[in-house]
């Protein structure tokens, strides 16, 4: 299973974070190194007992599109906990990445600075300026999410998984499943 690229994707409470879990423990105590990047904290992965595990919680950088890119090219924090510290470049065998939905929700949102939604709010723009909603609410600066932003951000992910391709060894994406119906069509789409 060397050099594969895999991504398994469902709806929520479908054991997606359960099934990385028990594929890092088996691939630990097969004496393989691990490297999770997480969008959000994972339960099942906390529970995961080894030094051979290094979990980067994307969710702590400032910068989320940054930080989804340079994890999928191997590059890590060398202190986790730290949000500002320097990224090196390193290897693995196995390398995880859980919750492709939720750092899109990072790249879109406004609870990190770097999230569009943030930028549009924080008037810092994006460059992709359309129809949007910003105003003020008491303190607190909200911005919206045009069209273009959605796009702009799947892209981003799709392209980030490519990139991860290109890592030595195994990488393991999992991304919450959607069923919609096309406007147009009313025909179903369901993917990640």
């Amino acid at each position: 299973m060397n050099d594969t690229t895999v991504l398994i994707y469902g709806g929520s409470g479908t054991g997606k974070s359960s099934l990385i879990a028990a594929l890092a423990e088996h691939f630990l105590a097969d004496g393989l190194t691990v490297k999770a990047a997480i969008a959000e904290e994972s339960a099942p992965l906390k529970r995961v007992k080894s030094e051979k595990i290094s979990m980067w919680n994307l969710g702590l950088r400032e910068h989320p599109f940054d930080a989804v890119r340079f994890a999928s090219q191997g590059f890590w924090p060398q202190i986790l906990e730290d949000p500002k510290s320097k990224l090196v470049h390193t290897s693995a065998d196995v390398w995880l990445f859980e919750g492709l939905s939720t750092m899109g929700d990072l790249c879109l949102g406004a609870t990190v600075s770097g999230g569009l939604a943030a930028r549009y709010a924080e008037e810092r723009g994006t460059g992709l300026e359309e129809k949007n909603v910003r105003f003020t609410d008491g303190q607190m600066k909200i911005g919206g999410n045009p069209q273009s932003h959605y796009g702009t951000v799947q892209r981003w992910m799709l392209d980030s998984m490519a990139v991860s391709r290109k890592l030595p060894g195994i990488k393991v994406w999992t991304a919450h499943e959607l069923r919609v119906n096309d406007e147009k069509t009313m025909q179903p789409i369901v993917g990640p």
